[in-house]
């Protein structure tokens, strides 16, 4: 469920992007030549939403991988003090 949430919202996030820069580079015709930026904006855009993402997707993986850890370790606490309550 959450990751369906997180694919809608990633998808979301790019087509804004893919929007902004469209408004950008129509804007940027009525605008006069010496700011043609158009290409390196929409480059900038994408670099930093890719950055975004897989940054977002490396945090993600870092916190489930130490919150699995720790739950696991927790299980096996009181799993073990269980055993060692019934082998007593």
């Amino acid at each position: 469920m959450k990751a369906e949430k997180r694919k809608e919202d990633t998808a979301r996030k790019i087509k804004i992007g893919a929007e902004l820069i469209r408004i950008v580079r129509e804007n940027s015709k009525e605008v006069s030549d010496e700011l043609d930026f158009t290409n390196d904006l929409s480059l900038l855009v994408g670099a930093l939403t890719n950055h975004m993402v897989l940054k977002r997707i490396y945090d993600q993986r870092e916190f489930l991988r130490a919150e699995g850890d720790k739950r696991l370790n927790e299980w096996k606490l009181r799993n073990n003090k269980k055993r060692s309550k019934t082998d007593e």
